[in-house]
């Protein structure tokens, strides 16, 4: 099996285990909190990966605002885990920024909330002065990382090969 049929089978499994109708940025989202780190990683790397590649670190920031902390943890803990030491070394870069952000951004999204369908008609980016500071305060290489998760598939697809029937059986627990 290659990365996307494992992904499509997780997919497929956990849709049966709980809501997915909610999403990272979302208060009420569940963060796949019912099941161990080991399962969770691959939902969280999956989440940053296409967050950052789909509008870089600002739009990773914005679209999971509410859950940022778990979001990146348990991503964290997944490159660790796969032996992805240059993703974990970016992770840990992006935590230290957002944590640095988080308080100035909260409030961004809040005003942001009732002004955003105006702000993106005149083409302002809802970050304002954050999503460039995000870009002042992390080396771009950090962010073209993720623009190459391709590197580290192999790495994902051996401990996928290893884990899958495993992490299936304690989804299938939990439906």
């Amino acid at each position: 099996m290659d990365l996307q049929d494992y992904t499509s089978g997780l997919y497929k499994e956990i849709r049966k285990a709980c809501d997915l109708s909610l999403y990272w940025s979302h208060p009420d989202f569940h963060c796949f909190r019912q099941f161990s780190p080991d399962i969770r990683m691959w939902f969280a790397m999956n989440a940053v990966e296409a967050e950052i590649s789909n509008g870089g670190l600002p739009q990773l920031l914005w679209n999971c605002l509410a859950h940022w902390r778990e979001l990146v943890v348990d991503a964290l803990y997944g490159y660790e885990k796969i032996g992805a030491s240059q993703y974990s070394g970016a992770v840990v870069k992006i935590i230290c920024l957002f944590n640095w952000l988080e308080r100035e951004l909260v409030q961004v999204q809040d005003e942001s909330r009732v002004a955003f369908t105006r702000m993106m008609q005149e083409g302002l980016h809802p970050l304002g002065q954050w999503g460039q500071s995000i870009k002042e305060k992390i080396p771009e290489e950090v962010e073209d990382l993720f623009f190459q998760v391709e590197k580290i598939d192999p790495l994902k697809v051996a401990l996928l090969h290893l884990t899958y029937d495993g992490i299936l059986k304690e989804i299938r627990s939990q439906s």
